[in-house]
């Protein structure tokens, strides 16, 4: 759910702050990416095709980093990964703190594609994870919610269990109040919004350092 903070966050201050555009989404992104082709708008096109492939790119590395098995913990090599995606999100911060409130041209772009990164590796090593809900993108979470209280309003027996339903209402409730919290704070405090990620990647590094087992060769 930390996770989920800190991707609803880039995407409202990315999409407030550098020109309309989702780091974390990629439905929405893609959707972007083909308006503002069909639309003559190719400056929009090009901020959502960066925000793409600094996501595929982000993700690919992580796949690569940690392999196509799904494991049971937080593994060394997820948490390598978070760190870089910390680091990246600092850069981030302190460049955009340097910038104009709206940076455009070279800088935009450049912010873009790294942001899209971070959340490309993020989705890539909480994938492997078997909490069975995603960190940036939700409508499969929406789904899932919805389609398990309509099924509790049937008179049948159930027997998927709560506990999972629990976690997906609250990355649902954590996506809406971060994008909230961090659209709001952006209107009156600007760029320095950029720390929301950063501190919520940091807390989960602190939370999850003793449980990272050894490494074995071969499986990160």
């Amino acid at each position: 759910m930390l996770l989920t903070v800190g991707a609803a966050s880039t995407d409202a201050l990315s999409y407030l702050g550098l020109g309309r555009v989702f780091p974390a989404n990629m439905t929405g992104n893609t959707v972007l990416l083909a308006i503002g082709t069909a639309s003559g708008k190719y400056d929009e096109s090009i901020r959502s095709a960066i925000a793409l492939g600094g996501f595929l790119a982000g993700a690919g590395c992580a796949g690569l980093a940690v392999g196509a098995r799904a494991v049971d913990r937080w593994t060394r090599t997820i948490r390598l990964v978070l760190l870089v995606e910390l680091a990246v999100q600092l850069s981030v911060l302190g460049w955009w703190l340097t910038l104009p409130d709206k940076p455009s041209g070279a800088p935009q772009l450049a912010l873009i594609g790294l942001l899209g990164t971070t959340m490309g590796a993020q989705s890539g090593v909480t994938a492997r994870l078997p909490a069975g809900v995603s960190t940036t993108y939700i409508t499969g979470t929406w789904t899932a919610v919805t389609t398990w209280v309509a099924g509790r309003l049937r008179p049948v027996p159930r027997t998927d269990p709560d506990q999972d339903v629990r976690l997906q209402a609250g990355v649902l409730a954590c996506y809406l109040a971060a994008a909230f919290g961090a659209g709001y704070l952006y209107t009156w405090a600007g760029p320095v919004v950029a720390a929301i990620p950063a501190a919520a990647v940091l807390v989960v590094l602190a939370a999850t350092a003793g449980q990272a087992p050894s490494c074995q060769a071969g499986t990160g």
